[in-house]
């Protein structure tokens, strides 16, 4: 197959694309400055931008005072849950200002109890001789 020669001629491709803008001498055109500068900038807006997500993202949402970070939810309401719920089961909060003696209960029904406290662990409780249907004999 034969190659088929072009009409254009090489100085006429040449001097088009010159004007064209796609050969270039030694001299930076206009554009390429051009894109000199928006490459510089979109570097500068791309580290303020890293900069700022860095200063920011540090603030823990205290942007008044970045640098030292004031007192939490969870410390201003530390130990709150715990005095609810310790007031909430005391039955008579009062009580600790009534300074008169325990009366009610009588002397020898009050020693048993103190007996039974003390030598609470000594007695062994015996199991139960009956297990449902089956009865067991001593």
């Amino acid at each position: 197959m034969q190659r088929r020669k072009s009409r254009i001629s090489h100085a006429r491709l040449v001097s088009c694309a010159e004007s064209k803008g796609f050969v270039r001498g030694e001299e930076t055109t206009e554009n390429d400055q051009r894109g000199k500068t928006m490459l510089k900038k979109r570097v500068f807006i791309a580290l303020t931008a890293l900069l700022a997500i860095g200063v920011f993202g540090c603030a823990n949402g205290n942007f008044s005072n970045p640098l030292g970070p004031e007192e939490s939810q969870l410390d201003k309401n530390w130990g709150r849950s715990f005095e609810a719920a310790k007031h909430n089961q005391i039955l008579n909060p009062e009580a600790e200002k009534n300074l008169k003696p325990v009366e009610g209960l009588q002397g020898p029904v009050a020693e048993r109890i103190m007996d039974g406290y003390t030598k609470g662990g000594e007695k062994k409780q015996e199991p139960p001789s009956e297990f449902g249907v089956v009865t067991i004999k001593k």
